[in-house]
């Protein structure tokens, strides 16, 4: 059952992000709690990795609450640094079509 703890992270961020982008399309661009993102991300990680430690022992690598709370948040910052990164990567790719390519 080791492959169930290293799918635990993925599938949390994987959550965190799906409900990101829930809350950015409910709110519509507010720009005041689009800052908060990912304070809001880190909570939900954490509340999820929680709720895993507590319903699905063998699935998140933790053996207290506290690793399970410092698993979740860090993967629901993760959902936030990959999706950043990911539209570092592109924004130069919508800058060439831009310009013709060249």
């Amino acid at each position: 059952m080791e492959y169930l703890e290293l799918l635990s992270v993925p599938v949390i961020a994987g959550a965190v992000f799906v409900c990101l982008q829930l809350l950015k399309r409910a709110v519509g661009g507010n720009e005041r709690l689009l800052r908060f993102l990912p304070l809001i991300a880190a909570g939900v990680g954490a509340s999820l990795g929680v709720t895993a430690f507590f319903t699905m022992p063998e699935i998140i690598p933790a053996s207290n609450v506290f690793l399970a709370l410092l698993i979740g948040g860090s993967s629901g910052l993760a959902a936030t640094g990959s999706h950043q990164a990911w539209k570092q990567l592109t924004k130069g790719d919508k800058k060439d079509e831009k310009d013709g390519g060249a």
